[in-house]
Formats: structure tokens, sequence, C-alpha cells
């Protein structure tokens, strides 16, 4: 059997596995933030929460967030975050929110 190659995974189930701790989709977003929030100042990427990384005033996570609805659920987010990287790779540009991915 040959493994396929994707880009992406999302594993999403119907909360089989809440039991065992793991978030519902429904509040994977707030926790992802959450979890962001908590580690902000121990994490490999906590130098870019901070102001003025690399020239951004709020700090190139958030920079990388703006433009985008985080309002909307955790994997409807992750598909906007990468049309939004796709379009400034195809335009040859940087994007904030290479840090996202």
């Amino acid at each position: 059997m040959e493994a396929l190659a994707c880009d992406k995974v999302f594993v999403l189930g119907a909360g089989f596995s809440h039991l065992a701790g793991f978030p519902l989709v429904s509040s994977l977003r707030q926790e992802v933030f959450s979890y962001i929030r908590q580690n902000r100042r121990t994490a490999d990427w906590a130098p870019h929460l901070k102001c003025g990384d690399h020239g951004y005033p709020t700090g190139q996570f958030r920079a990388g967030l703006q433009g985008v609805d985080r309002t909307l659920a955790f994997e409807e987010l992750l598909a906007q975050l990468d049309r939004r990287l796709a379009r400034a790779k195809q335009e040859d540009q940087e994007d904030p929110a290479f840090i996202t991915r």
C-alpha cells in the first residue's frame, strides 16, 4: 500500500476523543489562542509574539493574524491563512503569517 502525499491533514471527530482530554473542534480555536497566551514566554516561537519583532509593532504573530477573520472555526481559520500565504508566495511577497504555518 502506497502512502498518500498531501499538504494538510485535519483530523476531526465526533467528540469521541474529548473523554481522552482532547478539545472539541468547536473550542479548538479558543484553546489554541489560550495555549499561546499561557506559553508566550517559554515556547520556541515566543520571540514572534514580542512587540517590534522583525519591525512589526504588535509582533509578527499578531501581524500575521491581521486580515483574517479570527471568529472563524479553527479549521476555517487555517484554510484562510493558507490561502493568504499561497497568494503572497504567488506574488513573491513576504507575509508575516508564515510563522503561523
